[in-house]
């Protein structure tokens, strides 16, 4: 029985860390640490959103950025989480003098808030929305 209780402790354990931190918001503040590259190489990080559910498919939450944090606005009701991708660029002097061209990388895989191996120190987390519903009416006092 004592090593019964013993695993059990262990397997509870092992579960609260890697627990979902939920947290309620119709907008939400990530940060990332910065991809490092070359010094004449600029990244560009896309966020992603997507729903907590089997099959969901990620929404872009706006245009790239440089800046390696982002204010999430959450499109509907439910759980989300929170996905960021990089790109590189780098310009480069076009040898017959026109303007520089920019050559682009391709993109890495999506980070996702809800994978510990993205998520910072592996603590997971996702976003949860609920619009404020509408006032009681009909108020009386029989």
């Amino acid at each position: 029985m004592k090593k019964f209780t013993i695993t059990l402790a262990i397997i509870f354990l092992a579960a609260a860390a890697f627990a979902l931190d939920i947290r309620p918001a119709n907008q939400l503040t990530v940060a990332w640490d910065p991809v490092v590259v070359e010094t004449d190489q600029v990244v560009e990080y896309t966020v992603f959103v997507k729903q907590a559910v089997e099959g969901a498919v990620e929404i872009s939450a706006g245009d790239p950025t440089e800046e390696v944090n982002y204010i999430v606005t959450f499109p509907s009701e439910g759980v989300w989480y929170i996905g960021v991708s990089a790109s590189k660029y780098q310009m480069i002097s076009d040898p017959d003098g026109g303007p520089d061209i920019r050559v682009d990388s391709g993109e890495s895989p999506i980070a996702w808030s809800s994978d510990p191996n993205y998520a910072s120190n592996g603590n997971t987390f996702a976003g949860a929305f609920l619009e404020i519903p509408s006032a009681p009416i009909g108020l009386l006092a029989p």
